[in-house]
């Protein structure tokens, strides 16, 4: 498991000139690379993975639906997710590090990487992915609640609208806060600033990725706890890693952009070509 950077430094002509071009260079020239993070972050997500089919089959199996009784099972699994999630930020945020590396164009062995991002900044990347766990609990027992309470059509489904809005937001701040902890020496309180302020300046990216890698296999699962194992067989061998991919690329660029250019120049545009596009 090791990448080399792919051109000399001083060769810049055959580099990318976009982030957007480097993603797409990225999937021709190490698309075993995006496998192999996806098989990463898949063994740390193991957990959460049988979590949710366990509490399908505990919902399946209900005789009949009431408030108290869903309220149970969302509540105590919602318990074992946020565990469960907090585990999968630390695989999350390692190969989010793997991915660094290979966007700014430095050669590295995989798994010493791994292992170091891991040994540096493990209880960063869990605390981060147990906040989005507790926003994932709020989320369902929210709607929930609403569901079962609210007076018309209306009100359920704007007060549904406002928790996926909440929890939508706390998954690109999540993320945001772990990708910057491999990239920049920040205090906590300016991490989360930052992590909050570039979720906003983001939307226009992470929208389509939340629908796409969060929504759409969610949606899907709800057709029977067999699409539901399907839909994991699908996901974890390539989607995680290239929903994670993705995400970096746009991170990166959004640093070039609002950070780097002006305050660290020699990061700005780090494994691009010099000739701006």
């Amino acid at each position: 498991m090791k990448y080399k950077r792919k051109v000399k430094e001083v060769d810049f002509k055959d580099l990318p000139k976009t982030r957007f071009k480097q993603l797409g260079d990225i999937l021709k020239s190490d698309f075993s690379l995006v496998l192999e993070l996806s098989l990463v972050i898949a063994l740390f997500s193991l957990p959460l993975y049988v979590a949710l089919v366990f509490e399908y089959l505990s919902l399946s199996m209900l005789e009949s639906i009431t408030f108290e009784k869903v309220f149970s099972i969302f509540f105590y699994f919602s318990l074992i997710e946020i565990a469960c999630l907090s585990i999968r930020g630390i695989g999350k945020g390692a190969v989010y590090e793997v991915y660094r590396k290979r966007i700014y164009n430095e050669g590295c062995f995989i798994m010493p990487i791994l292992f170091k991002a891991i040994k540096k900044n493990w209880y960063k990347y869990m605390l981060s992915y147990f906040i989005m766990g507790l926003s994932l609990m709020a989320l369902k027992l929210g709607s929930l609640w609403i569901y079962f309470n609210a007076s018309n059509v209306f009100a359920r489904g704007f007060g549904i609208g406002v928790l996926v809005v909440y929890f939508f937001m706390r998954f690109s701040i999540s993320n945001f806060s772990i990708h910057m902890e491999n990239v920049y020496e920040l205090k906590l309180l300016d991490k989360y600033k930052n992590s909050i302020s570039f979720s906003f300046l983001s939307l226009f990216f992470n929208l389509p990725i939340f629908i796409l890698f969060v929504v759409g296999p969610a949606l899907l699962s709800l057709l029977g706890y067999i699409v539901l194992i399907i839909v994991i067989i699908v996901y974890a061998p390539f989607l995680e890693g290239f929903m994670t991919l993705i995400q970096s690329i746009m991170m990166v660029r959004q640093y070039d952009k609002y950070i780097d250019k002006e305050n660290y120049p020699d990061h700005y545009r780090l494994g691009l070509s010099k000739e701006e596009a």
